[in-house]
C-alpha cells in the first residue's frame, strides 16, 4: 500500500468497478504470515477468504481475513504489520 520515494511507478488507466465488486487492499504480512510448518497464508488463500465472503459487509471480511491468517500461524506472535482495506461497489440508490 505505500510506496519508497526511490520506488519508480506509472500511472495507470482508470478501472472502472461494477456493483458488486470488491476491492482488496492487503500488506505483506498477511500473505506472508507463516506457519509452524513454514508456510505462508499467501494470496491463494486471502482471496479465496474475500471470494467466499463477498456478500458480508466489508468490515466482516477484514476482520475475518484478519482471524483466518491468525488462526493459520496458530496465534504465534505476528512479525509483520497486517493491514487490509477491502472496499465494496455498493449500488446506486440515487432516484
Amino acid at each position: 500500500m505505500g510506496l519508497f520515494a526511490e520506488s519508480p511507478f506509472s500511472q495507470q488507466p482508470a478501472i472502472e468497478l461494477a456493483q458488486g465488486e470488491v476491492v482488496l487492499l492487503i500488506t505483506d504480512g498477511v500473505t506472508e504470515s507463516t506457519s509452524p510448518e513454514g508456510e505462508e497464508f499467501g494470496w491463494t488463500r486471502a482471496l479465496h477468504h474475500v471470494q467466499t465472503q463477498s456478500t458480508e459487509p466489508s468490515q466482516q471480511i477484514v476482520n475475518g481475513l484478519y482471524q483466518a491468517a491468525r488462526d493459520f500461524v496458530n496465534n504465534e506472535p505476528q512479525g509483520d504489520d497486517m493491514t487490509s482495506i477491502v472496499i465494496k461497489v455498493q449500488p446506486n440508490e440515487a432516484g
